[in-house]
């Protein structure tokens, strides 16, 4: 799809640009049935200090935010997981980019 630049992290309607790296990193396209022992199981390596499981409603939505000690860290895990993390019965490719906001944003 086409990519319309108006900034850093900013979305279009026609594509998402990437964020500037940040101490947390989205993960999208999660398994519905994913847990946040999880994520933690996956990313404790790299220091996961937090896991946010994003819900409406009380349901699950499929993307997470995991954040961090520092943007050095986040981009370590980021770069070590990117393009080959697959989840779930049908191994879907989970899609990794920086998160918008900082842990202490999302406190």
């Amino acid at each position: 799809y086409q990519r319309r630049v108006h900034g850093v992290g900013k979305e279009t309607r026609v594509g998402i640009v990437e964020a500037a790296p940040s101490d947390g990193i989205g993960l999208f396209n999660l398994p519905l049935t994913t847990t946040e022992d999880e994520i933690y199981a996956l990313f404790g390596p790299y220091n996961a200090t937090v896991v946010k499981m994003v819900s409406h409603s009380g349901v699950f939505r499929g993307h997470a935010f995991v954040f961090f000690p520092d943007v050095a860290t986040a981009t370590a895990a980021k770069e070590a997981f990117q393009g080959w993390l697959t989840m779930g019965p049908n191994n879907q490719l989970i899609d990794i980019r920086f998160s918008l906001k900082s842990c202490a944003e999302y406190k």
